[in-house]
């Protein structure tokens, strides 16, 4: 973390240009790396979740002089990235941003992922200059002749935009918006989605919007017996147990209360969520008062060891305190392809990767809202103003609790609400998925539905 360009190069001034392809490293792994550049001059641009890569673009506004340009490859996601706000305060009073590509799906380094981004600065401060940004819709491997088509602005599966430097950044995190944020655009669809933000109310303010349950430990892992040497096989359950078991435990009735039903990301469909499941977790409070005098405590002491030793929050189990797991609810999967919200009404738990979106102003409807999320406006919303990962839709708490809302009257929700009764009639169904009327009825009714959005 130590760089001295006096020292190093005679250079008083500060440097006219700086390129770099940085390492791509998570703090996660790798806490030694970051203590030792958190207690040098780069401190204060540390902040959790980042990537080491940010601290090179503010070494290199801190080494370049008045006008000089930085160019770096690195990851597409830190313009909208969690921890990724100081990168971005920075780059709003430190840099003007000249250029953007972002590769998204497409390589560029053979045999290596893809989500790549070229970055192009200018050290000054002018919010009028635009910025060229692109965005290509290429996927594969990217070829010179290729790369050069993008590069000079000429590739058609390339989306080309012109943007102020004060429309790349929205809100107070500061997110780059590479098509704008939509205020002075004359652009249809940045128009819609500004009219969109103007009228609604964030999701966040209207639900209680969480993350599913975080286990110290749900099942034995290799990495568990080779660290704590237990006696256990890959996959025996420590709090998520199959029914299998369960019945092995041979629990009192009482017992049984405790143990909930455990579903994962992929039980989650559009509209809808899988109603049973094979797995149960052990729904411990927070000192595992109720689990006093009771089997399920025998099962777990057998694995304190790695319990005691979890980064979770002690001891061994965090459930969000703003959700019902038991009642009406929309779940939606931390990552999808598309806008993918279901709803149920049953008792039904799961992970930190799937999201919980609660009643907390009981004048909306869940279900109107529901309507909405599942809409094609919607996906559009998600696509353009929240966060992706390439093509995936990554569906956190805070883009979740950032998508606006139009509060209706009660009497106005009632058509959306009758519409999703209908869809969540046919989709309950145990033949749903092998009708094809049943599906097209569903199709129907989500276009009158996206109508009725608009």
């Amino acid at each position: 973390s130590w760089f001295d360009p006096e020292w190093m190069f005679g250079i008083k001034e500060g440097f006219d240009v700086v390129i770099g392809n940085p390492p791509y490293v998570g703090e996660k792994g790798h806490k030694e790396m970051f203590r030792e550049i958190r207690q040098g001059p780069l401190s204060k641009f540390y902040q959790g979740k980042m990537d080491l890569f940010y601290f090179f673009f503010h070494l290199s506004l801190n080494i370049a002089r008045h006008r000089a340009h930085i160019s770096f490859i690195t990851t597409n996601y830190y313009p909208t990235a969690t921890g990724a706000k100081k990168l971005r305060q920075d780059f709003k009073e430190r840099a003007i941003i000249k250029k953007l590509i972002n590769f998204n799906e497409l390589k560029i380094f053979e045999g290596l992922g893809e989500h790549n981004m070229i970055t192009i600065i200018q050290k000054g401060n002018n919010e009028n200059v635009y910025a060229d940004t692109c965005l290509t819709e290429r996927q594969g491997t990217a070829e010179p002749e290729l790369l050069w088509k993008i590069f000079d602005g000429v590739d058609k599966k390339t989306k080309y935009y012109k943007v102020l430097q004060k429309e790349l950044y929205d809100e107070e995190e500061y997110y780059i918006r590479l098509a704008g944020k939509g205020e002075e655009s004359k652009a249809p669809l940045q128009k819609i989605l500004e009219k969109m933000k103007r009228q609604g109310t964030p999701l966040g303010i209207i639900c209680n919007v969480n993350q599913g349950i975080v286990t110290g430990a749900d099942k034995v892992s290799q990495k568990h017996i080779n660290k704590y040497g237990i006696k256990a096989n890959v996959g025996d359950g420590i709090f998520v147990l199959s029914d299998k078991e369960v019945k092995k435990l041979n629990l009192t009735d009482e017992e049984e209360k405790i143990l909930k039903p455990w579903f994962k990301n992929s039980d989650i469909f559009r509209w809808g969520t899988a109603l049973s499941t094979t797995e149960k977790i052990i729904y411990a409070d927070k000192r595992l008062r109720n689990l006093e005098h009771n089997k399920l405590k025998e099962h777990l002491q057998k694995f304190k060891r790695i319990l005691d030793d979890s980064t979770v929050n002690s001891p061994y189990l965090h459930r969000p305190r703003d959700v019902n797991f038991d009642s009406e609810k929309i779940v939606a999967p931390q990552r999808s392809s598309r806008n993918t919200f279901g709803y149920n009404e049953i008792p039904w738990y799961a992970s930190a990767d799937v999201y919980f979106i609660t009643q907390k102003d009981k004048s909306i409807s869940l279900k109107y809202i529901l309507a909405l999320l599942n809409s094609k406006l919607y996906y559009f919303w998600l696509y353009h103003r929240g966060k992706r990962k390439g093509e995936m839709l990554e569906l956190y708490q805070k883009p979740l609790s950032e998508i606006p809302i139009k509060k209706l009257a009660e009497n106005d929700q009632k058509p959306y609400v009758d519409l999703v009764n209908k869809i969540l009639y046919i989709t309950q169904s145990e033949d749903y998925p092998e009708d094809p009327e049943k599906q097209a009825k569903v199709k129907e009714y989500e276009r009158q539905i996206d109508q009725m959005v608009y």
